[in-house]
């Protein structure tokens, strides 16, 4: 263990006879001239006996290091280890003042925060770009969406006004935007009709309008339930400091379900497309079934609506794709959704498409303010449909806030925004708001036109205002097959996002597994039913690689203290009568049965087969040297008998060894003659190395299943080390009575402590690390390796 002094990087500068030209050559020669004694304190070599030497003409830096051999026990008492203490997050504390009062306040409220601090001059003008262009296209998705989970379009307006301004007051992202997005307008679709059908689909009443009437308001009460009942799934997940439950949707899984969702959403507007009128079936196999009865109306479709959808679909995509090809050259990109509403708005207006054509359109949309209303109780036990919903808006909102944080370098807080959702949908519920999420669209338009805050809310809320309080009643004529296109098209990312599976293929079996099986028991099945297989299939592939993780067998590479997997690499070189075992996996009781299994297969070493082989060998030996007397049996048994080496063929290191009682293989006697001469005499395993590096815990079985290692291999006369364990795992040991069983002196500080201690206790394997100048009789070794 070395302190290197600081050098001036002025002497290790070489100035040549070109003045723009400094080469720095480093050469590193540090020399101890004091023994280190692992039984005293002052055991670090002080900075004045290290002499770093600069040495010309030296490309690399090497270094030289001179101690002595470490096991954790002398590690321990030679560099005291010390745990500094830390505050639990247990720790209950009830000093209550004002100034905790008021951070606690601006912890739940960070507008507090970081309102005051608001720039002007360098936040303003992004903001209000930001914000007019977001609202513009506010009004289009919103008035879509809203239909697309089966609301009237002004309910997607509400959303899009009330929420914003609530997560203004309470979120940590200062990009997302907030509204209604496809994929939970979709998932309310198809759960709220299954919980209030249609009576047109059911009792044939399409032409009673008391009855319809009866229906909407029923449904509207259903999604308005739903979405409180959300917020406050969201409310108590935040509140419970749940909000790495986000950490477990994967990103495979959240891109399988969303172009599944996707392929929802765009089916459920066909009908709007084809001017028809039919229910979407939001239970088991509704999706194949729903393109069944559209296929049936084919028939009935409305050509000029099919007409309408067929100009505006190439059109809108055009401009979007323009917009993004010159990204640089338009600061604001064109509004084509806003443009295709009121142009789309007028044409029908003034050529009568409802009344000439039949032509289906949005209708009246109320002026004015919402105003609010409690949550229906006949829905209110409805949990267990509001609960994917609040998770799914949750994990959606949580990936593009991280998004953005990343790439402008702040942090986002994930409880703090379960919070800020679940205010929007409860508080918005009573305003007759939806669960709202982060648009992927519209927050990336924010960000490319410069917002940089929230206040951006504040811009789009007003934009929004303006058109509920006057410009509502001029949308009446709107086709709603121009609401349909906007949306078929805002879904080409989401539907893109197939393109994904051949890198995951390349990267992942699991990962792409994951996103087909997703993917698929959503389109198969149902959204909430696809989600939860995806999540479960997502967590059994993880603890399928807890079960089965990869190991290796390590050799050393020449002329260094490194030591790498030698399937891997060519010029590691196992040690005779040593193996170096890992695990790239914690121990636990998952997979104690594979790391037995492989640590025999690897390594060739089967105790139980060897011990059983011994004894057979002891009573072969008994019936061929003693006379047929049970006292002279009973005798021989009772001595102790001489440690056995065990000889494996280092070619099966990778297979299942079987061990051959043959003279060559398994002996009893130590002054046993071999023939130096003899082609290949199979190597002796003397000591298994157990690389711990890669454990962060061992659990009970774990460490019982070392325990019962350890005494396996001194039962037949090998031994067992480990090394590289981490404090905590030693720790641990210790409290569970490990040591008992295993001296300290066997666990080492890495693996390269551990063999020098194997060569230097067997004189046989001294030669095997001739090139590092290995000396066994002071335990002492001269390590050089090129940085």
């Amino acid at each position: 263990i070395v302190y290197i002094t600081d050098i001036p990087l002025s002497s290790i500068q070489h100035v040549t006879n070109s003045p723009m030209y400094c080469s720095i050559v480093w050469y590193w020669n540090l020399k101890m001239t004091d023994e280190i004694r692992p039984d005293t304190p002052d055991n670090v070599v002080p900075p004045d006996k290290v002499v770093p030497q600069l040495v010309k003409g030296s490309s690399t830096p090497r270094l030289n290091v001179s101690r002595q051999v470490y096991n954790e026990d002398e590690f321990d008492r030679g560099f005291t280890a010390t745990r500094k203490s830390r505050t639990s997050i247990f720790k209950l504390q009830f000093a209550i003042s004002l100034s905790c009062l008021w951070k606690g306040i601006k912890a739940h409220v960070p507008v507090l925060h970081w309102l005051p601090r608001y720039g002007i001059r360098s936040n303003l003008r992004g903001d209000l770009i930001g914000g007019c262009t977001v609202g513009v296209m506010h009004i289009p998705q919103d008035m879509a969406y809203a239909m697309l989970a089966g609301l009237p379009p002004v309910y997607g307006l509400y959303s899009g006004f009330v929420t914003p301004l609530i997560y203004f007051l309470f979120g940590t992202s200062r990009h997302i935007s907030l509204g209604g997005i496809a994929v939970v307008s979709m998932m309310y679709g198809t759960t709220v009709n299954s919980l209030v059908p249609d009576p047109s689909q059911v009792s044939g009443e399409s032409n009673n309008i008391t009855t319809q009437t009866s229906y909407t308001t029923e449904y509207i009460s259903c999604v308005m339930t739903l979405s409180f009942l959300a917020g406050l799934i969201q409310i108590g997940l935040g509140v419970l400091q749940l909000g790495f439950i986000g950490e477990y949707f994967s990103d495979p899984l959240v891109k399988g379900f969303t172009t599944a969702v996707a392929v929802y959403v765009a089916v459920s507007q066909i009908k709007s497309v084809l001017g028809i009128t039919i229910q979407m079936r939001g239970n088991t196999f509704g999706l194949p079934l729903t393109i069944i009865d559209i296929a049936k109306k084919v028939p009935e479709a409305n050509i000029t609506s099919v007409i309408i959808s067929v100009i505006a679909m190439p059109t809108i995509l055009t401009v979007k794709l323009l917009n993004i090809r010159f990204k640089k050259h338009i600061p604001i990109p064109i509004p084509i959704e806003l443009i295709a509403l009121i142009v789309g708005t007028m044409v029908s207006h003034f050529f009568n498409f409802n009344e000439r054509y039949g032509v289906p359109i949005v209708g009246y949309i109320p002026t004015g303010l919402p105003i609010p209303q409690l949550p229906s109780s006949k829905f209110l036990s409805s949990v267990g449909e509001a609960f994917p919903i609040a998770v799914v808006a949750f994990a959606i909102g949580l990936s593009m806030s991280k998004t953005f944080s990343k790439k402008q370098k702040y942090s986002v807080d994930a409880n703090q925004e379960l919070l800020a959702l679940g205010l929007c949908g409860t508080i918005g519920s009573l305003l007759s708001c939806y669960t709202p999420s982060a648009s992927p669209s519209r927050s990336v338009v924010q960000e490319d036109v410069g917002g940089r805050t929230q206040v951006v809310s504040i811009i789009s809320s007003s934009i929004i205002l303006i058109m509920l309080l006057a410009a509502g009643p001029l949308f009446y004529s709107l086709p709603t097959s121009i609401l349909a296109s906007i949306v078929i098209v805002a879904l080409r990312g989401l539907l893109l996002q197939c393109r994904v599976l051949p890198r995951l293929w390349r990267i992942s079996l699991y990962d792409f597994s994951i996103y087909i099986v997703t993917c698929l028991a959503t389109l198969l099945l149902s959204p909430t039913i696809g989600l939860l297989i995806g999540l479960s299939f997502s967590l059994f592939t993880v603890i399928v690689r807890i079960q089965r993780p990869s190991c290796s067998l390590l050799g050393r590479l020449p002329h260094t203290d490194l030591y790498r997997d030698i399937l891997y690499y060519d010029m590691a070189n196992q040690i005779n009568g040593v193996k170096i075992f890992r695990m790239n996996m914690s121990l636990c009781f998952i997979n104690v049965e594979h790391f037995i299994v492989s640590l025999y297969k690897f390594t060739g070493f089967n105790p139980a087969l060897l011990l059983k082989q011994q004894l057979t060998q002891v009573k072969i030996t008994n019936t061929v040297e003693t006379p047929s007397s049970g006292w002279s049996m009973n005798r021989l048994f009772r001595r102790r008998p001489p440690t056995p080496t065990i000889a494996i063929d280092s070619s099966s290191c990778y297979s299942n060894s079987s061990f051959v009682d043959t003279e060559n293989e398994v002996s009893t006697s130590p002054n046993r003659n071999v023939d130096n001469n003899s082609a290949k005499a199979p190597p002796v395993i003397r000591v298994i190395i157990l690389d711990c590096e890669s454990f962060n815990f061992v659990d009970s079985v774990g460490v019982s299943t070392l325990e019962q290692l350890f005494l396996e291999c001194r039962s037949v006369g090998v031994r067992l080390y480990l090394a590289k364990c981490r404090h905590k795992i030693r720790s641990m040991l210790k409290s569970t009575g490990f040591f008992d069983t295993c001296p300290k002196d066997q666990v080492f500080l890495s693996v390269h402590d551990a063999v020098l201690q194997a060569v230097s206790e067997d004189p046989e394997l001294t030669a095997e690390l001739s090139d590092i100048g290995t000396n066994p009789t002071n335990m002492s070794t001269v390590i050089s390796t090129q940085l």
